[in-house]
């Protein structure tokens, strides 16, 4: 997804575009939760220069945003967040991280397809 975000940002980029990240995010940490602003801090440099579209799961709305000192908290948090992630500075990629990254894609493309012989092929026996 970091590849992915940070090509998608620099194709963007030479060709004049806009681009922008929206990122969902869930209730329980396996469903994408957890601190919104720890969430954006890790988005790749280069790829909220034009901002971020961030979603919250209906049943966080309340947790989050229920009142008025946790609502602006959150929001101070994610603000702050945003101003310092989309100004990191896009700098050349390291060989030996991109190398590792490789590596680490591929080890978990071989779990998946050790995992589909187990449950199944079918589109109605994976998850995604």
């Amino acid at each position: 997804m970091s590849r992915a975000a940070t090509e998608l940002a620099q194709v963007c980029r030479q060709r004049g575009v806009a681009f922008r990240i929206l990122h969902g995010r869930g209730g329980s940490i396996g469903r994408g939760g957890g601190p919104a602003s720890e969430a954006v801090l890790a988005q790749p440099a280069g790829t909220l220069a034009h901002g971020l579209r961030l979603t919250e799961q209906g049943e966080m709305i309340g947790h989050r945003y229920g009142d008025q000192p946790t609502a602006r908290r959150n929001l101070d948090c994610l603000a702050a967040a945003t101003l310092m992630a989309s100004r990191r500075r896009v700098t050349p990629r390291d060989a030996r991280l991109d190398l590792e990254m490789r590596r680490l894609s591929q080890a978990a493309a071989r779990v998946k397809a050790g995992m589909r012989t187990v449950v199944g092929t079918s589109p109605a026996d994976t998850v995604s």
